[in-house]
């Protein structure tokens, strides 16, 4: 997952103080088409129906905002402000090698542990989580053989059960006149753009299959519940 910056004073520049809120939205959604897609800030003519109308774009290159490049429209010193595609690859990269190297030491450990009679509860034991309710601030002790989103098994494990909760959050609610081969698509997709962050994450945290889903999707005050409750079980 891939995230945009901006300022919170751009609405009273020059370049955007004038323009339409339909111009502005439009802007943020160019953005995040190129943010999301890793184009350095250029957008093709031909995802225009996903950016914005001919007369909000029309706003924003009279404004300088974005630039008429032909077949592309360019966002205007985009790289001087957001992550550009070498730098998200590369953050990938660090993170899915962190997670490798993760694994291989925790199959290093395994063998000495297991000599000493020493068992993992990550590994071997059922993932057990106490998720509290903001609205009540309440808590329920959540049975991992009770709630399926809690789960048992390797960390390979843990992820792809965090994507299936995420792909059914995705299909939820959706048309589709061939649900399988649609959630099967949604599933690849969330898997190339997901998985190192989900490993980065399952590395440093250790959440529940469930949690995990929740932060990937953005929900980042779940990790913080999470860590909270798993240091009032583990003073």
């Amino acid at each position: 997952m891939t995230w945009i910056k901006i300022d919170d004073q751009f609405a009273d520049h020059p370049k955007f103080v004038a323009r339409s809120d339909h111009a502005i939205a439009t802007w943020v959604r160019a953005l995040a088409y190129s943010s999301r897609y890793l184009t350095d800030g250029v957008i093709p003519k031909a995802a225009q129906r996903l950016i914005g109308s001919d007369s909000a774009i029309d706003e924003l290159v009279a404004a300088g905002v974005l630039i008429d490049r032909g077949d592309d429209w360019e966002i205007h010193d985009y790289t001087d402000h957001q992550r550009t595609r070498a730098e998200v690859e590369a953050d990938r990269a660090a993170a899915a090698e962190r997670s490798r190297a993760y694994r291989n030491r925790k199959r290093q450990e395994a063998p000495s542990r297991e000599r000493h009679g020493v068992t993992d509860p990550a590994r071997h034991g059922a993932r057990h989580a106490t998720v509290t309710d903001p609205e009540s601030e309440t808590e329920t002790d959540h049975h991992p053989q009770a709630d399926t989103r809690l789960s048992t098994g390797s960390d390979e494990e843990l992820i792809n059960q965090a994507l299936t909760l995420l792909t059914e959050r995705r299909c939820q609610g959706k048309t589709m006149s061939n649900p399988d081969a649609y959630r099967a698509k949604v599933r690849a997709t969330l898997h190339a753009d997901l998985y190192a962050t989900a490993a980065d994450l399952l590395t440093r945290y250790q959440p529940p299959a469930d949690v995990l889903a929740a932060a990937l999707e953005g929900e980042q005050h779940s990790l913080a519940r999470y860590r909270i409750t798993a240091a009032d079980r583990n003073p």
